[in-house]
């Protein structure tokens, strides 16, 4: 099982864009997840729900379990599937425990991304006509809450091309720089990448071009000490807008 913290930035850009800044809705700031193997695994992640005596789970023992959302028995309309378990400490504090099925992932991840991306590019001339302006726009998902709500929005107002593509990779990097502190190869990298990271994509005028279609590749091939990393925007730099009412899976 991996912990991982909501980085600051990212927490009260969730908040500005999908909670009208009410920090009370974010329950998925401290994150844990896990990536199982086999079926069985996951349906004791399930009986632990019901029966806190499960062996190797002692730790969660003495939480409330307030809310669960199994997707496992109902995924959501592209496919996707996952269990999410929200959890109150005795300080009163909510947390989060992911749990996904690895071969499941690798499997389907991309494709179900794909699908996402092809919807959202569909949408373009839609969306530019609900923009203040026209111009580059760069979209940022949040994987631990995929297909929900509130794991999607864009950014408008850059002032070309190349400063959109430039913020987006920097988005993108600083998202697999966080994770990378929790993985100890690639292959782990791209596991935790998928449980916690950001999905960045960029629309430009020729195209959409998202980042997840190649992202082996990028962790293999590119340098991420030469790419600035994204630390927060300037409160009037972007436009900020929630996704969900553009794209339907």
């Amino acid at each position: 099982m991996q912990v991982f913290t909501l980085h600051t930035k990212r927490a009260e850009e969730k908040v500005e864009v999908h909670y009208s800044g009410d920090w009370s809705y974010l329950v998925t700031l401290n994150r844990a997840g896990i990536m199982l193997e086999t079926a069985e695994e996951i349906k004791r992640l399930i009986d632990w729900s019901h029966d806190r005596s499960v062996e190797g789970l002692e730790a969660f023992s003495d939480m409330e379990l307030v809310h669960i959302a199994n997707r496992f028995a109902m995924p959501s309309d592209s496919g996707y599937r996952d269990l999410k378990l929200y959890l109150r400490s005795s300080n009163g504090f909510v947390s989060c425990l992911r749990v996904a099925s690895r071969p499941f992932e690798r499997q389907t991840f991309f494709s179900t991304s794909s699908h996402w991306w092809q919807a959202f590019e569909a949408k373009h001339e839609e969306l530019s006509q609900t923009m203040d302006q026209h111009g580059p726009v760069v979209i940022i998902r949040d994987n631990y809450l995929k297909d929900e709500p509130d794991h999607a929005h864009y950014l408008s107002g850059f002032q070309s091309n190349d400063e959109a593509a430039t913020y987006a990779l920097s988005r993108f990097h600083q998202s697999l720089s966080e994770v990378k502190r929790i993985s100890n190869s690639v292959d782990d990298l791209i596991d935790n990448w998928m449980m916690f990271g950001e999905n960045v994509g960029v629309l430009l005028e020729d195209g959409l071009f998202p980042f997840d279609s190649s992202i082996h590749a990028r962790i293999l091939e590119v340098d991420m000490s030469e790419i600035p990393l994204w630390d927060g925007d300037d409160e009037s730099q972007y436009l900020k807008h929630p996704i969900d009412e553009f794209v339907e899976d």
